[in-house]
């Protein structure tokens, strides 16, 4: 009979080898999902940055950033351009690429659908049905100008309002400018027109205090809104909405976002596909 002679040490070498290649074996598989449910926020908090298909802002790129946490709150970009500055001056345009007036204020070049170059607040971020959804407010970007107008009574209403004369008077002369004619003092153009005197005010002022309601080119509703102690955004429509889901394995982002035409509240829908930072 042949005996065997069997050197423990050895195998107990290649026990320990064959155990770790195995243990390497399985971490090469690939990234585990996460263990995150996808009913809970936590599953979506983090940084998002991806794109929107078929659509350019303004700047030219269809980039978007999206940042979420679990409390609940999270921020929306759109585009490349850098942040916009924090507007000090009530009497200065903002943002600077506004859109400049024509026909006398009445109407001004198109609006865009949304402003690059700003981080809109997400609003009643939650999730349904593994499905994250959030809303945003389009007119969010004028918030801290519309907070540094100075309110005027208005003669007519009996209200309130940033504009420094509530009708205004522009020459119909189909040229583009940056500046309208107002009445100066506000109410006296009403008793005699022809003894008023008419002064340059910021277009902006206008559109954004009173509203136009020009159709030729674009719409523009009403954005800064004053009392006796002030003037504000108010509660602006929730205009921008978001919704969406994680793939398997909570890496990629891909959902539908709903942006406004201009200034008003018809949206449109459009994919976005975002991954995971």
């Amino acid at each position: 009979m042949t005996h065997i002679k069997l050197d423990l040490s050895k195998l107990v070498i290649l026990a320990a080898v064959a155990a770790n290649g195995c243990s390497q074996g399985k971490e090469v598989i690939g990234d585990q999902p996460s263990t995150q449910t996808k009913t809970g926020l936590a599953a979506y908090a983090a940084n998002w940055d991806g794109y929107i298909e078929a659509y350019n802002f303004a700047d030219g790129t269809d980039r978007v950033r999206i940042t979420v946490n679990e409390a609940g709150t999270g921020t929306l970009r759109f585009g490349e351009a850098d942040l916009l500055p924090t507007p000090t001056d009530p009497n200065a345009k903002f943002p600077a690429d506004f859109p400049m007036c024509q026909w006398g204020c009445y109407v001004v070049s198109a609006l865009p659908d949304v402003w690059d170059g700003f981080q809109f607040s997400l609003n009643g971020v939650r999730v349904e049905t593994e499905r994250l959804r959030a809303t945003a407010a389009n007119k969010e970007v004028f918030a801290k100008w519309c907070s540094l107008q100075t309110s005027h009574r208005d003669y007519y209403s009996g209200g309130y309002s940033c504009a420094t004369c509530t009708s205004n008077f522009g020459g119909d002369d189909s040229t583009i400018k940056d500046t309208c004619s107002v009445a100066s003092p506000c109410p006296a153009y009403a008793a005699d027109a022809g003894s008023v005197n008419f002064v340059p005010t910021l277009c902006e002022d206008q559109l954004l205090c009173v509203g136009s309601s020009g159709t030729v080119i674009a719409e523009v509703d009403q954005t800064c809104f004053c009392d006796a102690n002030g003037c504000s955004i108010g509660t602006p429509a929730q205009n921008i909405t978001l919704d969406g889901a994680l793939s398997e394995d909570q890496q990629t982002f891909t959902g539908t976002l709903a942006l406004p035409k201009g200034s008003g509240t018809t949206t449109t829908n459009y994919t976005i596909v975002l991954k995971r930072q």
